[in-house]
C-alpha cells in the first residue's frame, strides 16, 4: 500500500458499510445548509457537532468517551505539538479570542464542511471520513484554546477556580511549548 499519508487513519478508521446518508435540502427562499439522516433534519452545524462525534465514538471508540479523548489527547502531544502554541495564543487583548475563533470556525466550514458539497447532493462514507480528523482536529483546538485563555482550571471530572491564572499564563507565555494535561 502506498502511504499518501492516510494510512495510519485507514488503519484506525475502518470503513463501514453505510454511513447514514445525509441530504442538503434547499429550505424556503433561503438556501439553508440542512442534512437528512436517518429520516431527521439536521443543520450542518448539528452534523458536525453532534452526528459526526456520536458516529466516530461509536464506531471508532466503542462508545467511550474517554477512549475517544485519549486518542486526542495523543494527537495533541505527538501529531499536533507544533501547533500548540498557535492555538494557545490570543491576538491582543482576552476579549478578542472570540473573533480569533470565530474566524478559524468559518474558514474550516469553507474548506472542509461545504466543501464539495452542492444543493440536493448525497453524504456519503467518503464525506464522513474525510472530514473526521479535520473535526477530532477542531475539538483538540477548542480545547487547547479554552484551557489556554481560561482563569478556571479543568481537573478530571471538575473545574476549581485558578486565583493565579494571569500569573501561570504569563509563564506559559514565556514556555517554547505547553504541557499540557487533560
Amino acid at each position: 500500500m502506498v502511504n499518501d499519508g492516510r494510512e495510519r487513519f485507514r488503519r484506525v478508521y475502518q470503513p463501514r458499510s453505510a454511513f447514514p446518508l445525509a441530504t442538503v435540502l434547499k429550505r424556503g427562499r433561503a438556501k439553508a445548509r440542512r442534512a437528512k439522516i436517518r429520516e431527521n433534519k439536521f443543520t450542518f452545524l448539528q452534523v458536525w457537532d453532534t452526528n459526526m462525534i456520536e458516529t466516530a465514538m461509536k464506531d471508532f471508540y466503542n462508545k467511550d468517551i474517554n477512549l475517544m479523548i485519549q486518542a486526542i489527547q495523543m494527537n495533541i502531544t505527538e501529531g499536533w505539538s507544533n501547533n500548540i502554541i498557535e492555538w494557545e495564543t490570543c491576538p491582543g487583548e482576552l476579549l478578542t479570542c472570540p473573533n480569533k475563533f470565530a474566524s478559524e470556525s468559518i474558514e474550516t466550514a469553507c474548506d472542509y464542511a461545504y466543501k464539495g458539497v452542492e444543493q440536493d447532493s448525497t453524504l456519503a462514507d467518503e464525506y464522513f471520513f474525510s472530514r473526521l480528523p479535520v473535526m477530532e482536529k477542531r475539538i483538540a483546538q477548542a480545547g487547547v484554546s479554552i484551557i489556554s485563555n481560561s482563569p478556571v482550571e479543568c481537573l478530571g471530572d471538575g473545574m476549581r477556580d485558578n486565583s493565579n491564572w494571569a500569573e501561570e499564563k504569563a509563564k506559559r507565555d514565556r514556555m517554547p511549548g505547553l504541557n499540557l494535561v487533560l
